[in-house]
């Protein structure tokens, strides 16, 4: 039986991460659901564990100092999960919100310097939350007095000896079992950090810490066990394994799958299930191919229990809802697992590969598939009804950015908002009226964005338009409120996005202005488009040169003639020299220039 006296209802914990380099996004959306109680993530693959634990050795050996450096010193040399809290950032507001405790294995070797950073986070946010860590995981003096007094280890990979490996330990990690984390949480923690954990702990901790659990409840501890273990891998268990993938590509659900959540039962049972309104799918052959992950036959062992999967049911209750029941939990193990690191020489290969059948659908996949590229950024776009605009929100959304857009033109902005909340079902969007000629509404505009999504990561400003008279007039006929529309358009309004972006925009932060080819080659009966364009280039240079030392990157791009609704409603004059190709260009391909432009790969 179960400690607490009268059973709860399930906890859903949510699984925001899978490892190092998983979706910013993760830790935000699922505690922005109020409907999630918790949320576990796992940081700490063993070549990170490895890579940490050599680098916290050779730091001890090296530290000669006698007294407590500052933070912001020791965090220069930190040896934890940096990623993650890029993560924890822009979620704190939604974690004190809405409530949700948060567990994870980030600390690697260096757990107490990363709480005592979260703390510094929550504390500098006026955040009213309590801390805690675990510890016990640096087993690495313990170790060595057990080899200096003639212990044998044997690895469990391969059954050699240290003796026969051959390298000489210089750090050993424990995994640690959930009850650390369970006490932590009854004694009022809302962030719990962890090191070396086992991948499923934290939703054991916090199973046991909901219900009331205690070391001797074995069949709830098993089943949370299990429950943990489906949720740890992140989008795993949501499609990322499914092996009929193909058929989520039909139905254009196969990106930015939703993560995963385990309704765990005071009983120990559980319903595995997603984020609302979000891609991917759960179904039984989801959930299998996720059980039978890193499962070695029908018992799993683990600190806290051993799972006894000889009884398992997966039973399909609903759509993208999986029941999980009849695991029996037996006594842990008398030992734990533990990780040895030594060094072992160096090698610089790097291999990456698609496995199985359907070869070519995976390659498409794995070409696509880059929704963590924007993941939590957050970039501002004008012009964003239509053409390229349009088809960067898209292509943004796509990659998980947050997007704040503008257009001038109501109606066809709520279009775009619509399509591309179709498309992409999880995305995070704000949508202004925008005339970009009016300095004070711009400034607003910045301003709201960065307060709305609290940073503002990128811009691309798209705004623009092309005189009535184009390819028509010469320089001598120039209507001059013509000249003064497309100027104030083209050439003022990107000086007024860029005159608010850059007191905003975060360090390291990127800004695309959109010029045009006419600017660069200049085009007959086209003064005023071909000034003003020519104008952002300039406007551009000068803006990159001052806000360089920031980090900051500004860049403009001058596509040539694009097939979009502004060329085609534009007059059809002669607007410029014959097209080697034969073709337009496409919108979407400027687009995916604008996110290269965008994102950090262009820094």
């Amino acid at each position: 039986m179960a400690a607490s006296v009268s059973p709860k209802r399930p906890v859903r914990i949510g699984g925001a991460s899978g490892g190092f380099t998983d979706r910013v996004a993760g830790i935000r959306r699922l505690a922005a659901d109020p409907k999630v109680d918790a949320v576990v993530g796992d940081w700490l693959s063993e070549n990170v564990m490895t890579g940490y634990g050599a680098g916290k050795a050779r730091k001890v050996q090296s530290d000669k100092a006698t007294t407590k450096l500052p933070l912001e010193e020791r965090k220069k040399t930190a040896y934890y999960a940096s990623t993650f809290l890029q993560c924890l950032e822009p979620a704190i507001s939604e974690i004190a919100q809405n409530g949700a405790k948060l567990v994870v294995n980030a600390g690697a070797s260096d757990t107490e310097l990363l709480a005592e950073v979260v703390n510094d986070m929550v504390l500098g946010g006026g955040f009213d939350m309590k801390v805690a860590w675990v510890e016990g995981d640096d087993v690495t003096l313990s170790f060595k007095r057990l080899v200096a007094g003639g212990a044998t280890f044997r690895s469990i990979t391969d059954q050699r000896t240290l003796n026969e490996w051959g390298f000489d330990p210089i750090c050993a990690q424990a995994y640690l079992g959930s009850l650390g984390i369970a006490e932590a949480l009854r004694q009022g923690a809302d962030l719990v950090i962890c090191g070396r954990v086992s991948d499923a702990a934290p939703s054991i901790g916090i199973a046991a810490w909901w219900h009331g659990w205690g070391a001797s409840d074995l069949d709830e501890l098993a089943g949370a066990l299990v429950a943990g273990h489906l949720i740890e891998c992140s989008a795993f268990v949501t499609g990322g394994y499914y092996s009929r993938f193909k058929d989520l590509m039909k139905a254009k659900k196969h990106l930015d799958l939703g993560f995963p959540i385990a309704e765990v039962f005071s009983d120990g049972t559980c319903t595995i299930t997603k984020e609302d309104m979000s891609n991917g799918i759960v179904n039984v052959e989801t959930v299998t191919s996720q059980l039978v992950y890193e499962i070695n036959g029908p018992l799993y062992f683990n600190s806290d229990v051993v799972a006894a999967l000889e009884g398992i049911t997966l039973e399909q209750t609903g759509k993208d809802r999986v029941r999980v029941c009849g695991v029996k939990g037996l006594p842990p193990p008398p030992t734990t697992r533990c990780g040895i690191t030594a060094h072992g020489g160096y090698q610089a290969e790097w291999h990456f590969y698609l496995v199985g059948l359907d070869i070519e659908e995976k390659s498409v996949v794995s070409i696509m598939f880059s929704p963590t590229q924007f993941a939590g950024k957050v970039i501002a776009l004008t012009g964003a009804a239509s053409g390229i605009g349009l088809a960067t929100s898209h292509l943004l959304a796509g990659r998980g950015a947050r997007l704040a857009l503008a257009d001038v033109h109501e109606k066809g902005l709520l279009e775009a908002k619509n399509a591309i909340l179709e498309a992409h079902p999880n995305s995070e969007l704000s949508i202004t009226v925008l005339d970009v000629r009016d300095c004070d509404a711009v400034e607003r505009w910045t301003t709201n964005t960065a307060s709305h999504f609290s940073r503002l990561d990128g811009a691309a400003n798209l705004a623009g338009v092309i005189p009535e008279s184009i390819g028509t007039k010469p320089l001598s006929e120039q209507d001059l409120e013509e000249w003064d529309f497309v100027q104030g358009v083209n050439l003022t309004g990107v000086m007024h996005c860029l005159r608010a972006q850059l007191k905003t925009i975060s360090n390291g932060g990127s800004i695309v202005n959109a010029s045009s080819i006419a600017g660069l080659t200049g085009r007959a009966n086209n003064a005023a488009y071909t000034a003003s364009k020519h104008a952002v280039v300039g406007l551009t240079r000068s803006a990159a040169k001052e806000v360089g030392a920031r980090q900051v990157r500004v860049n403009a791009i001058c596509p040539g003639r694009i097939d979009t609704p502004m060329l085609r409603s534009a007059n059809s004059g002669p607007v410029g020299p014959e097209i080697s190709m034969a073709r337009l260009g496409t919108p979407e391909e400027v687009a995916k220039l604008i996110a290269f432009l965008l994102s950090d790969e262009s820094t």
